[in-house]
Parts: C-alpha cells; structure tokens; sequence
C-alpha cells in the first residue's frame, strides 16, 4: 500500500514537471514572437529617433557656414547606423535562440513522456547556447556604440552652439 502512495506521488511529481516545462515551451514561444514582432518597431524607433532628428537640426546649426567641423557629426551618424545595425542582428539572434530554446524543452517534455526527441538535443542545445550569448553580447555592443554615438552628439552640439 504504501509502495502505491510513493508511486502515485512520483507520478504527480513528474506531471507537475511537465506542466512546468510545457508552460516554459509556451513561454518561450511567446518570446520568439515577440523577438520578430519587435524587429520593424526597433528600425523605426532608433533610425528615426538618432539619424533623422541630428540631420535636421545640424542643417540649422552648420547652415553655409564652412568654418564648423563636422567630424563628430559624421562619427555620431556612423555609430547611429552600427547601433541600428547590429540591434536588427540582436533581434535575429534572440529570435534563433528562443526557437533552440523552445526545441530544447519540446524535447525535455517529449524524453518525459517516453517519447523519443526530435531532431538532435545536443545540437539545439548548442545552438540555443550560441544564439543566447549572441544576443547579449549584441545587445552589450549596441548600448556601447548608441551611447558612444549620443557622447560624439553631445560633444558636437556643445562646440557648436
């Protein structure tokens, strides 16, 4: 009798963890939608925030006169397009690692359930790894090169006006 119990509690055990698992499976769906959702929101946001908004009023600021460097100017801009860049390769990177995460732990549910795995786990595993640091690794770069865009703005601004 008591054999059944610690059965039935293993069963319950096992079942709450697939409910888990299948709720992080959706989660991470979710995600990878929302990751492309985003893609078009971010070139929009950022071009027309940083490129379009330094254009215009630098044509105020330099108008014909030829006695103002422009250096920074061009540096800020150049650093505006890498941001935007390698944000849009940000996006296609967490894109790629949330669909590896959410082959992960369809096949994580599928072992759970006795089921074989599809595809190669090891595999996705390895590229949801490399996707995921990508990612971030994107992201920490597309701060670094939008701040220092922002900084070269700034500083331009500042020996213009």
């Amino acid at each position: 009798m008591l054999n059944k119990v610690f059965n039935r509690r293993e069963l319950n055990d096992k079942q709450r963890y697939i409910a888990k698992l299948e709720d992080h499976y959706v989660s991470a769906k979710s995600s990878e939608r929302y990751s492309s959702d985003r893609f078009d929101i971010l070139i929009i946001s950022i071009s027309t925030a940083a490129l379009i908004l330094t254009m215009s009023s630098s044509e105020n600021l330099i108008g014909e006169s030829s006695n103002v460097g422009t250096g920074l100017l061009k540096v800020s801009w150049l650093l505006f397009v890498v941001t935007i860049i390698l944000n849009l390769s940000s996006q296609l990177s967490s894109f790629y690692a949330h669909r590896y995460d959410a082959k992960v732990t369809k096949n994580i549910i599928r072992r759970q359930r006795g089921k074989p795995e599809k595809g190669n786990q090891s595999k996705f595993e390895c590229l949801y790894s490399l996707f995921s640091k990508s990612t971030n690794t994107l992201n920490l770069v597309s701060f670094a090169t939008l701040f220092s865009a922002i900084i070269c703005i700034l500083i331009f601004y500042s020996k213009t006006i």
